[in-house]
């Protein structure tokens, strides 16, 4: 794939988690066109990045299963010097992958569950707003 492919391919990818909360498609998406793409992965290098750690910590210790129970194990990487970023995440016996673009504040976090289930969680950085005291 050539590398204005990719980034065609990619900013399609964000314009479907913009306008779509169909996760399973855009998971789909991910995985037929961009998942296996030797480019991606030849210019993609391990980075750390605390927030979408934690982020994605968060997102599952709301999962069934005990999948937050232990802190995750990630590998986490950059394309490229632009916002977004990829990988696989290990919680328990699971494994996962997630892809999230910093400038658009959107990814996606995709966990198997139990009997052939699958648990999708959006990705955000927004901060929610304080609960106020009734």
């Amino acid at each position: 794939m050539t590398r204005a492919r990719l980034e065609s391919t990619l900013a399609e990818l964000r314009r479907r988690l913009r306008v779509s909360d169909d996760f399973a498609s855009i998971a789909t998406y991910f995985l037929t066109e961009i998942a296996d793409c030797d480019r991606l992965h030849e210019r993609s290098k391990p980075c750390h990045k605390a927030r979408l750690e934690a982020a994605i910590a968060s997102g599952l210790a709301t999962l069934p299963a005990g999948l937050g129970e232990q802190p995750p194990d990630l590998v986490l990487l950059r394309y490229r010097k632009t916002d977004f970023f990829h990988g696989v995440v290990q919680a328990g016996r699971q494994v996962g992958g997630f892809f999230y673009f910093r400038h658009a504040d959107q990814g996606l976090l995709v966990m198997p569950g139990g009997y052939g289930s699958v648990h999708y969680l959006r990705l955000t950085m927004t901060e929610a707003a304080p609960r106020l005291a009734s």
